[in-house]
This record gives structure tokens, sequence and C-alpha cells, in this order.
């Protein structure tokens, strides 16, 4: 068996990607200027109460968004942190999540919501699950990994590209 030693430092490098797009996104929400900042004040201990009622109906979108931006999360953890167990990977998932709306309450940039967190450590769960299939069917963590890599450079890539399209062309997310 080869040494995993070079898909793993793809893969870290790709999690470093990640980190940088979610934080983005998450915390400083894109750049977008903050039209209520009363809400960036609210601490929702409740899960899938106030926060998902906007223009008084429940917000899918924002449900599904939390779950999907924290899916390459599960992906990138698991081959990294393959001797930890799965309660340990939930653990990590939930800690980032925390971390990220933790930042965004105390910069007065977002509320501190139970339902994100929620979502976004479902959504790595998710993640791990996806790859625990993946290696399920390649039978092989080498090519499992190097398959996640492949899939997660070019998903990155099309990321940053649209997120640069948007900004060269001036689009309302990048105003200040």
């Amino acid at each position: 068996m080869r040494n995993p030693a070079p898909a793993s430092r793809v893969t870290t490098l790709l999690l470093a990607v990640y980190f940088l797009i979610a934080f983005w996104i998450i915390v400083l929400k894109m750049n977008v200027p903050m039209q209520y900042k009363e809400d960036a004040e609210m601490v929702n201990f409740i899960p899938y109460r106030a926060s998902l009622i906007l223009n008084e109906s429940v917000s899918f979108a924002e449900i599904l968004f939390n779950v999907l931006i924290f899916i390459p999360f599960g992906l990138y953890a698991h081959p990294l942190f393959r001797s930890w167990s799965f309660i340990q990977k939930v653990g990590l998932f939930f800690f980032f999540s925390l971390l990220f709306e933790l930042t965004q309450y105390f910069l007065g940039i977002g509320a501190l919501d139970s339902t994100d967190l929620l979502n976004n450590t479902f959504g790595g769960i998710i993640g791990f699950w996806i790859y625990r299939g993946i290696e399920k069917i390649l039978a092989n963590r080498l090519k499992a990994q190097k398959v996640v890599n492949v899939v997660g450079a070019i998903g990155t890539a099309l990321i940053l590209t649209f997120l640069l399209f948007l900004k060269i062309n001036h689009l309302w997310i990048f105003r200040m």
C-alpha cells in the first residue's frame, strides 16, 4: 500500500480553503451590509423557533443552506481524523459551528442560533456518511480520499470562480 500522506496533504489544503470560504460566508456574511442590527444581538436557545420565520413563513432555504455548507467539512474531516470515533467527529462539527456562531455574535455581525448549530452539525454528519459510502463503494480508503479530493478541488474551484465572478461584476452581495 502506498503512503497516503500526499492525499492527506491535499485534503488538509482543501479543508483550510473550505474553512476560509465558510468563515467568509457564515461569519462575515459575504460582506453584505447588516440591515437588522438587532438580530445580531439575538441568542436563540430553542431550535427551529424564530430564526426560521422570515416574512411570516418558515425558511426551508435557511435550513438547507446551513446543512449544505457543513457537508464538505464532514467529507474532509473523516479521512483526516480517521482514528477519532463518530462521536468525536460529531463534537468537532458542533465545535466549529459553535465557534462560527460565537464569533459572529461577539463581533455583532449575527445571532447565536441553536438552529444553525444543529443544522451545521447535521451537515457535517451527512458529509461523514457520504464519505463512508464512497469508501464502501470503492472498497479502498486511499481511492476514496483521492476521489473526494478531486471532486472537492473541482467544487472549490467552481465556487471560487463564481464568487470572483460576482465580485468582478459588482453584484449586490459585495456592496458595502
